[in-house]
């Protein structure tokens, strides 16, 4: 899915539908919008209107949004379930709000949020009332304003890892429908305030320590077994971020030795 444009859902427009499934699929480098500061969803837009949609498993890449929701643009009414889990969310931008995604009540969930960018605030995530959990979310830009990483005005953040982003990891302000849950996320290394909380935001088990990765050079978001972030380390928050212990991390480095010294061994 490459190369469309629509005011709403450049790549893809799901709704008004029950029961939607997007899984596995490349969606890159569509457009939302006809008019200055309009569009939304560059990538994918979920309308309203749709009552049941599982968006899994798919490369959102190089999207681009007028208005909001540079990668993924998500809005619900009612009782509508809407789940958006174990994508890779690259490389997106908006002029507002959300460049990777803007979201108003998904389940959240297992997500890589990379290098997306917005003119305003929320490079990475932007959140109205969803469940933000368990996403790694890394190298995201936000030209004014704090909280690059994730913004968020009511819902759940928790169990997240907020790595690299500028300006600031994830700014937490009440709106509407009481105060957002801010709980185990490790806001680390971001260019500005890591944790930024205006107003009666819920923030208990946060912090600030290198997550140690496997190896982000290769993008392996995976973590290391000493990881802070990991089970046995975190205090009680199980697994923080999208990735468990990698099995790059986990292999026992091997000592060098010629083959003299082993036929030694075997005598």
């Amino acid at each position: 899915m490459r190369h469309g444009r629509a005011q709403d859902g450049g790549g893809v427009r799901i709704g008004p539908l029950g029961r939607t499934q997007i899984r596995n699929n490349v969606i890159e480098n569509n457009a939302a919008g006809f008019v200055f500061d309009s569009g939304r969803g560059g990538g994918l837009f979920i309308d309203s209107s749709t009552s049941d949609v599982i968006v899994q498993e798919n490369d959102i890449l190089g999207n681009n949004a007028g208005a909001s929701g540079g990668g993924i643009f998500e809005e619900i009414t009612g009782a509508s379930n809407h789940q958006i889990r174990r994508n890779r969310i690259k490389g997106n931008g908006c002029h507002f709000c959300g460049g990777g995604a803007s979201l108003w009540r998904a389940s959240f969930t297992y997500n890589l949020v990379l290098e997306n960018s917005t003119d305003t605030y929320a490079g990475g995530i932007c959140s109205e009332h969803a469940d933000v959990s368990n996403n790694t979310v890394v190298g995201n830009h936000a030209t004014v304003v704090g909280g690059a990483g994730i913004y968020i005005t009511g819902g759940l953040a928790i169990n997240n890892i907020i790595v690299g982003n500028e300006p600031g990891g994830i700014e937490c302000a009440e709106q509407n429908e009481g105060p957002p849950r801010l709980e185990c996320n490790d806001s680390w290394g971001n260019n500005g305030s890591n944790f930024l909380i205006f107003g009666a935001c819920d923030s208990t088990r946060n912090f600030s320590f290198d997550p140690v990765f496997c190896d982000s050079a290769s993008a392996d978001y995976s973590i290391a077994p000493n990881s802070p972030c990991a089970p046995d380390h975190s205090g009680g928050c199980d697994l923080i971020g999208a990735f468990p212990v990698g099995a790059k991390c986990r292999l026992t480095p091997a000592n060098r030795i010629t083959w003299g010294k082993l036929k030694t061994l075997y005598r």
